[in-house]
């Protein structure tokens, strides 16, 4: 069995710290927030009202087979039981639509 680094991971160490989530396409940020959206609502029973998740990944993809992108509820339904604000247009991930580094910078 594949071990995550999800695995690992104490949420309770985030518990009243600012944290931002970071990194290249297709490793986990999405998922990692999902999974402590789901630990504040379901371990911790924090009251969902009084939880606002802004959303502002791109729908997901299926790009050479990998999944690229998506929305918090992708990963976890119950997220919309949240204040689940989420951006309402194209979200253009400058990355994966550009052809060149040139266009990685005119698209961000």
């Amino acid at each position: 069995m594949e071990m995550s680094i999800l695995d690992n991971i104490n949420f309770n160490n985030f518990i009243g710290h600012k944290t931002i989530i970071y990194g290249e396409i297709n490793t986990g940020k999405t998922e990692y927030t999902a999974k402590f959206v789901q630990f504040l609502l379901e371990d911790k029973q924090v009251n969902p009202k009084a939880t606002t998740i802004l959303d502002f990944g791109p729908k997901l993809k299926r790009i050479k087979g990998k999944k690229i992108g998506g929305k918090i509820e992708d990963f976890y339904k119950k997220c919309k039981i949240c204040n689940y604000l989420t951006f309402q247009g194209e979200i253009i991930p400058p990355r994966l639509n550009a052809k060149s580094q040139d266009e990685i910078f005119e698209n961000a």
